[in-house]
């Protein structure tokens, strides 16, 4: 196993990547350990090319995606958003607390857009979609600033940047359900 995302492709940990540069060191890499290169090779080898060739195609999943590049940061900084559980004392990998504030705020918003769907109030849909895309908008700007931070060496903005990241994913959820995806 060659490493983490970062190592894989050839990248220094960080959150900015150039997403031109990302896209083809995977392409050339992907020429080199792509199994067909390797059809004729003994077992061992078709079977090492098959596992570099899924770590590749992994790496490049999550590094590509801003948010999943920012949550897998954070996972390898041990700071866990996957689940949103109490935090624990125990394990090195620290559990996220939610915010209450933020399921307040998410619960509300949930029942404004159940009250304007009732009512067949498009126009008031349309407000709360356009106001939690202006809170995505804002979390993602504390993601970005956060990480900048963190690339001059420091962590300190790693716990905002993981709360920004929990938002996120209520808001999606929001926008999931404004757009009938639920």
């Amino acid at each position: 196993m060659a490493g983490d995302h970062f190592e894989v492709l050839g990248f220094v940990r960080a959150y900015h990547l150039d997403a031109a540069e990302l896209e083809s060191r995977y392409l050339a890499l992907q020429k080199e350990t792509h199994p067909d290169r390797f059809a004729k090779a003994m077992p061992r080898e078709r079977m090492e090319a098959v596992v570099r060739n899924t770590e590749l195609n992994d790496a490049y999943k999550v590094l590509k995606n801003d948010i999943r590049r920012a949550e897998y940061i954070l996972k390898l900084e041990g700071v866990d958003i996957g689940e949103e559980k109490p935090q624990s004392t125990t394990g090195a990998t620290k559990q996220l607390v939610v915010d209450a504030k933020l399921l307040m705020e998410v619960m509300e918003l949930r029942e404004a857009l159940a009250e304007a769907r009732s009512d067949g109030d498009e126009a008031k849909v349309k407000l709360l979609a356009e106001d939690v895309q202006q809170r995505r908008v804002a979390a993602m700007k504390i993601v970005d600033e956060g990480f900048t931070v963190y690339e001059s060496g420091n962590k300190s903005k790693l716990d905002a940047i993981a709360r920004a990241l929990v938002s996120l994913r209520y808001y999606g959820r929001f926008m999931d359900e404004v757009e009938g995806k639920e």
